[in-house]
């Protein structure tokens, strides 16, 4: 079940990185990379406890875990609702 349960959280940090927007204020090359990469590293440290509280039992894919956070925005840690908030704006 934790084996499951980790994959599913790594498929929702993976599916996060799409939600950055491409336009010219994006940094390029090494440093666009590295933002993803941060930014996944917050979701998963951040969101980890809401994935499990809110979207247990919902399968990864098509954006299913992305949709249950969304749809719980208000319920979230402060810290997990940061992360979100702050990759979405980017």
């Amino acid at each position: 079940m934790k084996i499951l349960l980790s994959i599913v959280i790594f498929i929702f940090i993976s599916g996060y990185g799409y939600c950055l927007p491409q336009n010219d204020q994006q940094p390029q090359g090494d440093a666009k990379k590295e933002r993803v990469r941060e930014g996944k590293k917050n979701l998963r440290v951040n969101c980890t406890a809401d994935v499990k509280k809110f979207c247990k039992g919902l399968r990864s894919g098509n954006g299913a875990i992305k949709k249950c956070l969304n749809e719980h925005h208000d319920e979230l840690s402060v810290a997990c609702r940061d992360t979100i908030d702050k990759i979405q704006r980017r």
